[in-house]
């Protein structure tokens, strides 16, 4: 019995604390911002830097609504990320960038493919290389941009 008392005496006085008013405290820092846009890749929109090596640029289209002064802080204070949608028997799942696999190919020589990006304050690129004896098979696809600051 004592200890319900006591627990009971403790909501009491907790609800009694919390529940009391006051002046209103300082505005808080702002919130944060994200902003994210999806698009295809398709074979012909890869354009060939190297031998085996090729790039995709983009503006993603919210870019167009924000200020100038937003832009900067995406790239001085904020990252961007971008995603790869794989399908894979009906199992879809998000795929990071960079990203990196390899693997021995008939020959017993190793295949490598590479998949990266980099960004300003205007585009994207994202990058591809393939090292190995085959074709590249170019990464086609829906992916996913995220900008957060």
């Amino acid at each position: 019995m004592k200890k319900l008392f006591a627990l009971l005496f403790v909501v009491i006085a907790t609800t009694t604390l919390v529940s009391c008013e006051g002046e209103q405290g300082p505005q808080g820092p702002p919130g944060v911002t994200i902003l994210s846009e999806e698009f295809t890749i398709r074979k012909s929109d890869w354009k060939v830097i190297d031998d085996n090596f090729y790039y995709y640029q983009r503006t993603p289209s919210f870019y167009d609504n924000l200020y100038p002064e937003e832009l900067m802080d995406i790239f001085d204070c904020g990252f961007m990320l971008i995603y790869r949608y794989l399908d894979e028997d009906g199992f879809v799942s998000q795929q990071p960038l960079p990203y990196m696999d390899n693997w021995n190919n008939s020959n017993g020589g190793t295949e490598i493919d590479n998949l990266w990006f980099d960004y300003t304050t205007g585009d994207f690129r994202i990058y591809y290389r393939y090292s190995g004896s085959g074709n590249p098979e170019l990464p086609t696809g829906k992916f996913r941009v995220v900008v957060n600051w």
